[in-house]
């Protein structure tokens, strides 16, 4: 696992063969599959075991925080996150339209990131208009998205460029 793990975030082979992962750990194709039935079923182990680990990383803010100083320290350990699991999240939009077990990592994922989200603007989402609530809880989730990230990103926008940018649209999100 850590093998296919090394190829993804270090060398960034997104679509890495069961002899390269086999290579990397020092054992024969033969072995790897001794451990798991497919490179799926081990993409899968590895997505969950970095999602888990990056998740349980996570400090949620104190609400009492100003706002700004809230968007700042949330950005910042946002984009390190988004960062972390980019490569993750790359390879396996190979993947997750066709694994239950990628897609449910996936979605354990995105749902953890909404509530931590929440958490964090929690304070200002109680005070939105409960007409307007929603529309801003989705805008929020929009804004703080994997995809939003990764389209960032592949515009060519630097880590902090990207970060500044979620700062901005968060800002102006709740700063009226």
């Amino acid at each position: 696992m850590r093998a296919l793990l090394e190829l993804l975030e270090r060398d960034g082979d997104l679509r890495p063969t069961a002899h390269q992962v086999a290579r990397r750990a020092g054992v024969s194709r033969r072995a790897l599959y001794l451990h798991f039935d497919s490179l799926e079923e081990l993409f899968a182990t590895a997505a969950q075991q970095r999602a888990a680990e990056a998740c349980a990383e996570w400090r949620t803010l104190p609400p009492e925080m100003p706002l700004a100083e809230r968007i700042d320290t949330f950005t910042r350990r946002w984009a390190d996150l988004c960062e972390t699991l980019l490569p993750l999240r790359k390879g396996g939009a190979i993947y997750e339209p066709f694994s239950v077990p990628v897609a449910a990592t996936f979605d354990r994922t995105r749902r953890w990131a909404r509530s931590a989200i929440e958490l964090v603007f929690l304070p200002e989402l109680t005070t939105c208009a409960p007409s307007g609530r929603e529309d801003c809880r989705t805008a929020l989730h929009h804004i703080t998205s994997w995809s939003a990230w990764d389209d960032l990103r592949r515009q060519g926008a630097s880590v902090e460029t990207a970060r500044a940018t979620v700062q901005l649209l968060l800002t102006r999100l709740f700063v009226t």
